[in-house]
């Protein structure tokens, strides 16, 4: 059986997130405060959020050092 690619496993898995700019996650997560984490992983932590429609969001902030996705993008789910 042959393996993916590294980044088509990273879109496979990224599609089913909601993807927000930089700027909106820092103000979603009032600049990714230790006040609004949930807690940390290998990959990164996991902060609590309200988006701009009122909607309340779990935002993992990967690591730069954890190898997913190359880059250490930050993604979103829906709570």
């Amino acid at each position: 059986m042959r393996r993916r690619p590294a980044k088509q496993q990273c879109w496979r898995y990224c599609r089913k997130s909601l993807v927000f700019g930089l700027n909106t996650l820092r103000a979603a997560t009032n600049n990714f405060s230790d006040s609004l984490k949930l807690g940390e992983g290998v990959f990164g932590s996991v902060y609590k959020a309200k988006i701009f429609d009122g909607k309340q969001v779990k935002v993992k902030r990967l690591s730069t050092t954890s190898g997913f996705c190359e880059s250490g993008e930050n993604r979103s789910r829906r709570a």
